[in-house]
């Protein structure tokens, strides 16, 4: 109450609500994030505070977990899954199994990167060499520095906060997107986790994942990150219109460079969503996706369309297509000859979906440096405008197909190619 004016009167009943880091806060520019994921910023940090507090900021800079969570690692949290990759092969794929005591989640499983996965493994090496006397499973990951003889307690929310600072203000000048400064005095632990949702609602992972992957207790607190004007929107699709690509790969309006309103309008009511583009067919449009006439052969269908912003999900489909088709050719006792062979994906479809795959990314590589620059920009935004949308999607489909394995900082790429940088 210091410092407040005599006419501010508080209730008796009145009580004093401490603000929440979990309210959404400002995303780290990338140019930053590279800098203080750079070798010498974090050979510093290192050199200050040892590699403990090292492999905590790139784990965090990975995950975006809540710095308690971070802070409360144990040493046995690296797990693995497996998962099926675009060539139809089980690949073991690593996670982060951790506790968000905050919403009551317990043993969380969330994907991460091998690069990452990598630096859990050095760092329960060096805590295992450094507590030789205590079982694995009693360790933590990041074990306090005092009064913890045996490893078994975390580090402190504090002390990392403390060291986190010191190091920020032992780095030099910073610099934004432009290279204009950047006030470091803005930055936090906490920026990481900002971070890392703006990336997820700029790549399109929908908003109800992305609130399950942060551990939001309220949808309000992730909807923040998916805000888009309609002016960015309507340049996004201008952006697109002639990026657009037919079941054959050929481009359905190549000499469009801004589409009338009046063509906006009547698309917004003319096409269905589904999981890996549109669909015009009439029927389906008015019965909101659940009425296709062809029982939802979209790849074979001339009312299908496609275009560079579904590049994920094209890819996602892909793979299962070729998961599945490995399946049912194994389900003999299980299947009936005519029933295994109408439901493995025909060769036919698997070749079409490849070939519309490959025009996607072959019009992003043939474009100009600039121009692709723009259309990254419009990939980003029309993702994250996807994701908020209630789509209607084939019963056939649904669950099938879903965002692309996390590719977390500090090696995050855009989903439109192999050459690209999303």
């Amino acid at each position: 109450m210091v410092g407040l004016g005599e006419d501010v009167v508080v209730p008796r009943n009145a009580r004093v609500q401490k603000g929440s880091a979990e309210r959404p806060g400002k995303a780290l520019p990338q140019a930053v994030i590279d800098q203080l994921l750079g070798p010498a910023a974090l050979a510093l940090l290192e050199e200050a505070f040892g590699p403990d507090r090292r492999a905590m900021v790139e784990l965090q800079a990975s995950v975006g977990r809540r710095t308690g969570e971070l802070c409360s690692l144990r040493l046995e949290c690296l797990g693995y899954e497996e998962l099926v990759d675009e060539a139809g092969q089980l690949q073991r794929a690593p996670v982060l199994v951790h506790d968000m005591p905050k919403v009551g989640v317990v043993g969380y499983r969330l994907p991460i990167d091998e690069e990452t996965a990598a630096v859990v493994r050095a760092q329960q090496g060096r805590v295992v060499a450094r507590y030789p006397g205590t079982e694995r499973s009693a360790l933590a990951l990041f074990p306090a520095p005092l009064l913890n003889p045996r490893g078994t307690k975390g580090m402190n929310v504090a002390t990392f906060d403390q060291h986190f600072k010191s190091w920020l203000a032992a780095l030099p000048e910073l610099r934004g997107e432009e290279g204009e400064p950047y006030d470091r005095q803005s930055i936090t632990c906490y920026s990481f986790r900002h971070s890392f949702a703006q990336r997820h609602a700029d790549n399109g992972t929908p908003v109800e994942v992305l609130a399950e992957l942060m551990g939001h207790a309220h949808l309000t607190s992730t909807q923040i990150y998916y805000r888009v004007t309609e002016k960015r929107k309507r340049k996004a699709v201008d952006m697109l219109a002639r990026l657009q690509v037919d079941r054959k790969g050929q481009c359905t309006r190549p000499l469009v460079e801004r589409l009338l309103d009046a063509e906006v309008t009547r698309e917004a009511v003319g096409q269905v969503a589904v999981p890996f583009g549109i669909c015009t067919e009439p029927t389906n449009v008015k019965a909101h996706g659940q009425a296709c006439p062809f029982r939802q052969q979209c790849l074979g269908c001339t009312y299908f369309r496609s275009d560079p912003s579904f590049l994920p999900e094209l890819r996602t489909y892909l793979a299962r297509l070729l998961a599945d088709r490995e399946r049912l050719r194994a389900a003999l006792p299980e299947l009936e000859d005519w029933a295994r062979k109408a439901a493995i994906p025909s060769a036919e479809e698997v070749a079409s979906l490849r070939r519309v795959i490959a025009r996607c990314e072959s019009l992003i590589a043939e474009l100009p440096s600039a121009d692709r620059e723009g259309v990254e920009d419009a990939v980003v935004v029309l993702r994250r405008a996807r994701a908020q949308l209630d789509m209607s999607v084939p019963a056939r489909l649904r669950g099938l197909v879903g965002q692309p394995a996390a590719r977390l900082f500090p090696n995050l790429r855009r989903e439109l190619g192999a050459s690209d940088e999303a």
